[in-house]
């Protein structure tokens, strides 16, 4: 029994001497940790503000056509998707070596073919010498006529060779649910046959979603090629510009300050025309 506890008293001893150890090196291996491993990375720095650089696409066939006065049926097949007429190719190519454009860190665009090619009249070389390039969604045109059911993805890919379009869904615009959201070509069927038209709520939840995304991005300035209805909600939601609608390929400066959805910062703000 005296073994036992003589050696339960000595493990009791070596514990406390290695406990004592311990605390006393705990500093040493502390900063030869620091040492080793490094400071702690810093905290990035919070983004205060999105400087926005608003670009509405130049005419389109759309704009200069029949039914922009007396109501668009979806009967003339070449408007679905507009392209640029042959003022707004003129247009959109004076906006080549814009220095606020070219000074931009990110370039987004309506995957819309009208928006694509402001975006490439901006850039005739992209996406060689330019910022990146990406296609959302998120920013098309509010969809109430014909002009603003889009191309397939697959179709963008054969039209815009230069573009990465892989995260593209096949049907990105808004269909109501009888419409396929497969099959690109269903919505010009359903569109001639009833028509359909996104409701107001799902664009405004759709312009929110678009601020937020542009929140998350790292970068300060971010251009954006896009479309009268989309910006004009936008600005006015978020940016404090009511009321402003763009010309065809003009170029508009907002600030986007980094408030969350719904607080007085968010609500304020400030623009002008680049």
């Amino acid at each position: 029994m005296r073994f036992y506890l003589a050696l339960g008293g000595a493990a009791a001893l070596g514990l406390a001497w290695i406990f004592t150890r311990t605390r006393r090196l705990a500093p040493v291996r502390k900063a030869l940790r620091s040492l080793l491993v490094g400071p702690p990375p810093a905290s990035p720095a919070k983004k205060a503000v999105t400087e926005l650089l608003l670009v509405r696409h130049g005419q389109s066939m759309h704009n200069i056509s029949d039914v922009a006065q007396y109501g668009d049926t979806g009967a003339d097949s070449t408007l679905f998707d507009a392209p640029l007429s042959p003022l707004g190719e003129n247009q959109v190519a004076a906006l080549a070596g814009h220095p606020e454009l070219a000074a931009a860190d990110l370039l987004v665009t309506s995957p819309l073919t009208r928006a694509v090619q402001t975006l490439l009249g901006a850039f005739p070389k992209a996406p060689v010498g330019c910022p990146p390039i990406e296609l959302w969604p998120l920013a098309a045109e509010h969809v109430t006529d014909s002009c603003d059911i889009g191309s397939g993805a697959s179709t963008l890919a054969r039209r815009f060779p230069s573009l990465d379009v892989r995260g593209l869904p096949e049907v990105w615009w808004y269909v109501d649910e009888e419409t396929s959201m497969s099959d690109a070509a269903d919505s010009r069927k359903r569109y001639r046959e009833c028509g359909f038209m996104e409701p107001e709520s799902a664009l405004l939840a759709r312009v929110d979603a678009f601020v937020e995304a542009l929140r998350a991005r790292p970068e300060r300035v971010i251009a954006v090629f896009g479309h009268s209805d989309f910006f004009n909600f936008l600005m006015e939601r978020h940016c404090g510009v009511s009321d402003y609608w763009l010309e065809n390929a003009e170029v508009y400066r907002a600030t986007l300050p980094a408030g969350a959805l719904g607080s007085s910062e968010a609500a304020t703000g400030k623009g002008e025309r680049a």
